[in-house]
């Protein structure tokens, strides 16, 4: 038997820790319903805690009333604080010592980061949260794979990627034939390997209908902090400059250059709102040449500086 504690923050996906569960539930069952896994519900509060879309979940146990377990699963999603609570952070130090093995789910990576315990560990987190990641921890080692495991350390991006998380861990404790088996149960077909990466359906909806097209996208996201020229994109596609804004016109309407620089001022809004690094050093991050001209291109797009965006996300 393998017990389980889902670690909720407040503002966690809903989705994503059911996600986890319901596969869990489906194995038991798959399995002759012998309860092989067990789990429990904990938060730092003691009663119901809300998730992103409003809805709650009542608690089980208070964090520094929860029973030891073979895994914690930390659930976290937008509105993360600066920070973990100490409580948070000396509850997942402690599982750490004690050789639990700690999941991430969504932006608990985040949290598992902050505290220290992923430095120098493969892990993986949503697409849109990595940038935050990679700048507020640098010494993590973020991968882009739906999940990744690192001794006793899984994370996953969030999302239906919990699901291939936990059918991998389903496959682990009770053999690929259960878990093909509860992935049938539910209506999941294909169930993902670690290292594939996490795609978005506009890079494969550009890829269908221009494929240079995201193969562009690919080094434009790679090259955020020193943008390069369209002319040096088409280069390394072996393909011109021309026919390039073509493909960039038939897949979004827009040119190559607008597309680029949309990437960067939405990657520094997700630095502004999930860091604590100077507006200053974000605008450097994001390729611009200066402040004034990063103000003014966010203003413009979000209509909004990105001094009082900030403020107002910690209203």
């Amino acid at each position: 038997m393998k017990s389980f504690n889902f670690v909720l923050v407040p503002g966690y996906n809903l989705s994503t820790m059911s996600l986890g569960i319901e596969t869990l539930r489906v194995a038991n069952r798959m399995a002759g319903g012998d309860g092989q896994f067990t789990w429990n519900i904990c938060a730092e509060s003691g009663s119901k805690v809300e998730s992103s879309s409003g809805l709650e979940v009542s608690v089980d146990y208070r964090l520094r009333e929860a029973p030891d377990t073979d895994y914690i699963v930390i659930c976290a999603s937008l509105n993360l604080p600066d920070r973990p609570s100490t409580e948070l952070a000396n509850f997942i130090r402690q599982a750490v010592r004690k050789g639990q093995k700690i999941c991430a789910v969504g932006a608990g990576t985040m949290l598992l980061a902050q505290c220290g315990v992923l430095n120098d560990r493969r892990c993986t987190i949503h697409w849109e949260n990595k940038p935050s990641l990679i700048e507020s921890c640098p010494d993590v080692l973020a991968c882009d794979g739906v999940f990744e495991i690192d001794r006793n350390f899984m994370t996953c991006g969030g999302g239906v990627s919990s699901l291939d998380l936990f059918l991998k861990i389903v496959e682990d404790q009770m053999g690929a034939l259960i878990s093909a088996r509860t992935a049938d149960q539910l209506l999941y077909q294909e169930i993902r390997a670690a290292d594939e990466k996490q795609k978005t359906v506009e890079l494969n909806l550009a890829a269908g209908i221009a494929p240079y097209v995201a193969r562009a996208i690919d080094l434009m996201k790679e090259n955020i902090e020193h943008p390069l020229s369209i002319s040096e994109i088409g280069d390394r596609l072996r393909i011109s400059q021309r026919q390039l804004e073509r493909q960039f016109h038939k897949a979004f309407g827009e040119t190559p250059t607008k597309y680029y620089r949309r990437t960067r001022i939405r990657r520094s809004k997700t630095l502004i709102s999930e860091t604590t690094l100077p507006v200053s050093e974000i605008s450097v991050a994001c390729g611009f040449s200066s402040k004034s001209n990063f103000d003014r291109a966010f203003a413009e797009f979000y209509g909004i500086s990105p001094t009082r965006y900030r403020k107002s996300k910690h209203l």
